[in-house]
């Protein structure tokens, strides 16, 4: 399968994903650059033309949400598709918060690298049909700054929560044995 000038940025901090996706689509016939965060894909973005942006939520200096908000809000940006793929951000508000800032599709980690592929096909050739509009932000900057603050706290939270639990359960008695 070949797609000739069809370009992917991949955005993970994850170098291991970044290496094996790149691979991936590259042995597919696609051209990949990746970056990783937010802050270095809207450089890539603003410097070179790409035709779709891979991106995973959870980033440091700029995370995904915030990537797609800049994305979705600049006038020479905004018709690119963005797929998220994460692991972390998982629950129904995190997909709702990513479809109103425009994402053409929200991927939960583990896919299938055959599902993946034809995900990202099928995005891409959507995106190239002149009928079928590319999705934009809805929110404004005040929706969301509330939103995005809320889906990092809730998340925060329910780490916060996870490592107190595994620390309880990794303390030792405080009751000797007999």
């Amino acid at each position: 399968m070949n797609h000739p000038g069809k370009r992917i940025l991949i955005v993970d901090d994850n170098q291991e994903y970044c290496d094996y996706s790149g691979k991936l689509f590259r042995k597919n016939g696609y051209e990949v650059v990746s970056v990783r965060d937010g802050i270095a894909a809207l450089e890539a973005l603003r410097s070179s033309t790409f035709n779709l942006i891979i991106s995973d939520v959870l980033m440091p200096r700029m995370d995904g949400f915030q990537l797609c908000h800049e994305v979705k809000t600049d006038p020479k940006l905004k018709d690119i598709p963005v797929v998220f793929h994460t692991g972390q951000y998982t629950d129904t508000k995190d997909m709702e918060l990513l479809q109103s800032l425009g994402a053409a599709l929200y991927l939960i980690k583990p896919v299938p690298m055959d599902n993946l592929l034809e995900s990202i096909r099928l995005v891409l050739e959507q995106s190239a049909e002149a009928d079928i509009p590319v999705p934009n932000s809805v929110l404004d900057e005040e929706d969301f700054s509330v939103a995005h603050t809320d889906r990092i706290t809730v998340k925060l939270q329910k780490n916060i929560v996870a490592l107190e639990n595994s620390d309880s359960t990794c303390r030792p008695s405080s009751t000797p044995p007999r």
